[in-house]
């Protein structure tokens, strides 16, 4: 999209005007400091240099009303995000900014598109009960697999108490236990009903959606730590009213495995936020003690010393 076709989402003239969208994934705050940026960019064309553009902390203030503490927490976090950058130039040095309208871009059309999929199945999914994971208890279809499992067991010692043989040895009541088993339980094979992993009772522990499951299992595999991540992820984002659907929480792993696909980072960055109330990934900062470690072990892998 052109830089001046997303400028054109974000000014103001003589009122505050901001983008829902972004306000929805940002934050009214951080949202209406980009407008801020975008309106004093604008007064600037054409003495830019390099697209950046100075503006004081008291300039800002003075226009917004928010202090110079609160617009360093905005700044730093907007930067995470990469949709700016700042720099000190000159002497005096004075503070400039940059508006990266390419990833301002993505960030609000990416968000229009999740939360239009997210409308839309919420719309078409019926209600559906939650059955605790337990089967039928249809008399048709054999009942709940612990029903079941009870008749088998006082058949089995009906016909082991009236046996003829009364010196039969232990080893051949087991086996008469299995072969009636086996006539009775539909599963087959005279064998146990297979445990469901650990793994996947996680998952079904955080929805009932099949859909959703199948996202979550598709990535997580089989690693307990990263489901109980994306549980959390998916239980904050129910709490900030903006659930997830299948289609949704796919466009966000998506993302994810973009960053990085280092297991650790994947799962510092799902905990960054659910921390900071966020409704999408973003790389961790340089400074995170994950990275640090990361780049620690690289170092020693290659041989490199500092």
């Amino acid at each position: 999209m052109k830089k001046n076709t997303v400028k054109q989402l974000l000014l103001m003239n003589n009122y505050y005007s901001l983008n829902k969208t972004l306000v929805s994934r940002l934050g009214i705050e951080e949202a209406f400091f980009i407008c801020l940026l975008a309106e004093a960019e604008q007064l600037f064309k054409g003495h830019e240099k390099d697209g950046y553009f100075f503006q004081t902390a008291k300039e800002i203030e003075t226009r917004s009303g928010l202090s110079s503490y609160k617009q360093r927490t905005i700044i730093a976090s907007l930067e995470e995000k990469g949709l700016i950058k700042t720099d000190l130039k000159g002497i005096p040095a004075k503070r400039y900014f940059k508006l990266e309208y390419e990833n301002i871009s993505k960030f609000i059309f990416e968000g229009e598109e999740a939360e239009k999929e997210e409308e839309e199945e919420t719309a078409e999914t019926p209600d559906v009960k939650n059955f605790d994971n337990k089967e039928s208890s249809d008399p048709e279809k054999g009942g709940d697999l612990t029903t079941r499992c009870e008749k088998i067991s006082q058949q089995a010692v009906k016909k082991l108490n009236n046996s003829e043989s009364k010196n039969s040895t232990s080893n051949y009541k087991e086996s008469n236990i299995k072969n009636i088993y086996k006539e009775n339980n539909p599963i087959g094979a005279g064998e146990k009903k297979e445990e469901v992993g650990a793994a996947e009772k996680e998952i079904k522990a955080i929805t009932t959606n099949k859909e959703i499951q199948e996202v979550i299992k598709d990535f997580a595999k089989e690693d307990l730590e990263l489901i109980d991540a994306i549980k959390e992820f998916y239980k904050a984002r129910k709490i900030l009213k903006k659930p997830l659907t299948a289609r949704a929480l796919k466009l966000n792993i998506n993302s994810l495995k973009r960053i990085t696909t280092n297991r650790q980072e994947q799962i510092a960055i799902i905990n960054r936020s659910i921390q900071n109330g966020w409704q999408s990934f973003y790389e961790l900062p340089k400074n995170h003690p994950i990275k640090a470690k990361k780049k620690e072990k690289d170092n020693a892998k290659y041989g490199f010393n500092f």
